[in-house]
């Protein structure tokens, strides 16, 4: 199972409406003053609950996608490894469809580039310890064996990876099929 961190009444009030002004406008228009007049909370508040903006974003994300990530661990499959590739592309789909990521997208692809480049951050790391026990829960030596033997840590890394490209470069192709032919592939 996986779990994600609790959030009191403020600060969830803060992250939700973050929420709604990027979906209304990107994240241009999610500034601790706005955020504060829309949550009803004074910017004194906002600052005690959250650093800056950029700390803002990264909890509402989190909170978002990583509700993704827990989400899909339900998913059952025949296999392990087929277990894995539902897991990715319903994880992948979901985050594509999440209004949050459309605004982005819309409205700031650019904010996109560092989430690629630059670090993993708690969300992708979040996937790729999924990923790794899954992967591991697969594997000959300790699962039913339909995921190749290979090193947990270098293939959970790659899945994710994969699965980011598909969820940031969406709109100009890649379906839930090829995704699903490419995690399997990978895993065999």
């Amino acid at each position: 199972m996986v779990s994600q961190p609790m959030v009191d009444e403020s600060s969830s009030r803060i992250l939700d409406a973050a929420s709604a002004l990027i979906i209304d406008g990107g994240p241009a228009a999610a500034n601790i003053s706005a955020i504060a007049e829309t949550a009803g909370v004074s910017r004194m508040t906002v600052y005690r609950k959250f650093p800056d903006r950029h700390a803002i974003i990264a909890a509402l994300f989190n909170r978002e996608l990583g509700g993704i990530v827990a989400q899909t661990m339900t998913l059952e499959a025949a296999t392990q490894r087929e277990r894995i590739a539902e897991i990715v592309v319903t994880s992948v789909s979901r985050i594509n469809d999440h209004p949050l990521m459309q605004a982005v997208i819309r409205h700031e692809p650019e904010e996109l580039t560092e989430w690629i480049t630059g670090r993993l951050g708690a969300t992708q790391r979040l996937a790729r310890t999924v990923l790794h026990r899954l992967i591991v829960e697969g594997q000959s030596g300790s699962g039913d064996g339909s995921v190749r033997e290979g090193n947990p840590d270098a293939m959970s890394l790659t899945l994710v990876l994969v699965a980011q490209t598909f969820v940031f470069a969406h709109q100009i192709g890649g379906t839930d099929a090829e995704l699903r032919l490419l995690v399997k592939g990978y895993l065999s």
